[in-house]
């Protein structure tokens, strides 16, 4: 009688399959049974569930193409983060010290990790005689509530300063967690 037999690579998936299959099997029961004996009757999730964060912060730094000088101000933001990727909205308002106005801008802001993108419309207040209409972008790099970025200004209507450029730094805390805060352990 003839036996038939696996191949060799066949085995070594299969072997390999049930080694990474144990330890979720294992983790999945052990909280089963957690949640069984403590009578929570939660349902088992896993990976992390989403966030929303209203945050707010202090920015400056500095200008440059058609103006030139320093600006400071303040942000405030509604962000959702899931798994490293994150996006909401934000608001801004800054003087630049060197033009002697203040911009305003909103839109939405989206990111990966470390690296983000925000932009949208800006209003600008002192340049002109009537406030100004623009439009923005941001790139920026942010290491937890510390961020550095660019941005470009569009302002279409502008004499003399249409273009503006800006290299500045971000400090943002959050102000509020939609979770809440972590529970105590017994």
């Amino acid at each position: 009688m003839h036996m038939r037999s696996r191949p060799p690579l066949a085995g070594a998936a299969t072997t390999a399959l049930l080694l990474l299959a144990a330890p979720w099997a294992a983790t999945a029961q052990d909280a089963t049974a957690h949640d069984a004996s403590a009578g929570e009757g939660e349902a088992f999730t896993f990976g992390n569930t989403s966030e929303f964060f209203f945050m707010g912060g202090l920015t400056g730094g500095g200008s440059f193409g058609s103006a030139g000088g320093g600006f400071a101000g303040g942000e405030l933001s509604g962000v959702w983060l899931k798994e490293g990727l994150w996006g909401g909205f934000y608001t801004d308002a800054a003087y630049d010290f060197g033009r002697g106005s203040t911009a305003l801008t909103i839109g939405p802001e989206l990111g990966y990790a470390v690296l983000g993108f925000d932009g949208g419309v800006g209003f600008r207040f002192g340049e002109e005689d009537e406030s100004e209409l623009g439009y923005v972008g941001r790139g920026m790099v942010t290491l937890g509530n510390f961020a550095l970025y660019g941005r470009y200004g569009f302002w279409p209507d502008s004499s003399d300063a249409r273009h503006i450029g800006q290299v500045g730094v971000l400090l943002k805390m959050p102000l509020w967690n939609a979770t809440g805060p972590d529970p105590v352990a017994p």
